[in-house]
């Protein structure tokens, strides 16, 4: 009789284990639905804004490459993205709308060279003559 007791104890202690699993799981996937719903507000309130990502960001206190990457996740996108043709040994490259945060290159090396303006361009045309 001690062995059946002791069976049926262990299975008690196994289908409470198995409780508190499945409650573990089941409140991860709601705090995880919960931060997917806190995270869609925010990039919805970022479109609304008319801000740029960056200048949302630091208004509202967020890590810029999170919020890129989440609303990348999302499916937003700040605009669609034109190629320009290739021609005799130059690179693809994509063209963006104007930004307040300027201009960015991305060369073939990995090099992404951002904050083009007006006002250092010639700086950059240097830096890429060295290349």
């Amino acid at each position: 009789m001690k062995s059946v007791a002791s069976l049926l104890d262990n299975i008690v202690i196994t289908n409470t284990i198995i409780l508190l699993i499945n409650t573990i799981i089941l409140l991860n996937l709601d705090v995880h639905v919960k931060y997917n719903a806190l995270l869609q507000q925010q990039v919805n309130t970022w479109k609304e804004s008319g801000l740029s990502g960056a200048k949302f960001c630091e208004t509202n206190n967020l890590s810029y490459h999170r919020f890129v990457y989440w609303r990348q996740k999302l499916g937003f996108s700040t605009a669609p993205k034109k190629t320009v043709p290739t021609a005799g040994g130059f690179t693809r490259i994509a063209v963006q709308p104007e930004r307040d945060d300027g201009l960015s290159l991305s060369l073939p090396s990995g090099l992404v060279v951002r904050g083009i303006n007006a006002t250092n361009i010639s700086v950059v045309r240097q830096l890429l003559d060295h290349c």
